[in-house]
């Protein structure tokens, strides 16, 4: 069985079932989803020469999908449960 890729955040314990598309739990899923939809969709902007396709998943050369895996975990390390609870309400 596969393991959420955010299970060692700071702050956001993980919940729910493994989505293995996102390679995260389903709370981390959401909140990556929330993250790309509020300005996380900037890192998909990277776009080096030398990469054909660089931010198609499978394709990403491995420091882009750290890097971009990185600026999420950031954002999540700033969120507290009470931001959570928001957002999963919401």
């Amino acid at each position: 069985m596969s393991q959420c890729t955010a299970r060692r955040r700071k702050t956001i314990r993980c919940e729910g079932k493994y989505v293995p598309s996102e390679g995260l739990c389903l709370r981390h899923a959401v909140l990556f989803d929330v993250w790309i939809d509020n300005g996380g969709f900037r890192v998909y902007a990277f776009n080096p020469k030398k990469v054909e396709n660089p931010t198609i998943g499978d394709r990403n050369p491995g420091q882009l999908r750290r890097w971009k895996r990185a600026q999420f975990h950031k954002w999540l390390d700033r969120l507290t449960e009470d931001d959570v609870q928001r957002i999963m309400n919401s």
